[in-house]
């Protein structure tokens, strides 16, 4: 997977635009499929062009999200992860992002976003035990360093 950061868009759509999203929603929904199946699944939600479809397909290719078996006729699309592997890999690499950039600040911005985004939905004591496990592991790992 090959993205670039948007800066001025917000949430999934810093990495993918609004259309690359509408049209990898589809394909998770629908599964392999031709272009125009992909089109009219698309339309449902957006006016847009057949084409731009099949270039939008073409361009997620190319970053490595869609395959295109060119071997049927016709050619046939398939997300090449599932959109939960999707959301794996994204946030992992993000995360790995933020903290080659600051430790810190990607720790103290996870929480202060977590809060943020999520105002009446606190840490449950589950996810408060996990949390302070793994930072014990981490502080141990540093102490035995």
């Amino acid at each position: 997977m090959k993205f670039s950061l948007k800066p001025k868009r917000r949430g999934i759509e810093a990495l993918l635009g609004e259309l690359e999203l509408t049209v990898m929603e589809a394909l998770w929904t629908i599964g392999p499929a031709p272009g125009r199946l992909i089109y009219e699944q698309v339309r449902k939600n957006k006016k847009v062009a057949y084409t731009t479809v099949l270039t939008v397909l073409d361009r997620l290719a190319k970053k490595g999200l869609v395959n295109k078996n060119q071997q049927s006729n016709p050619a046939l699309f398939s997300p090449s992860i599932s959109k939960q592997e999707f959301q794996a890999r994204t946030s992992r690499q993000l995360m790995e992002l933020a903290l080659t950039l600051s430790p810190e600040l990607a720790i103290s911005n996870f929480f202060d976003l977590y809060s943020t985004l999520r105002p009446n939905k606190p840490l449950d004591e589950e996810e408060i035990k996990k949390l302070t496990r793994l930072l014990q592991e981490l502080k141990n790992g540093v102490q035995e360093q």
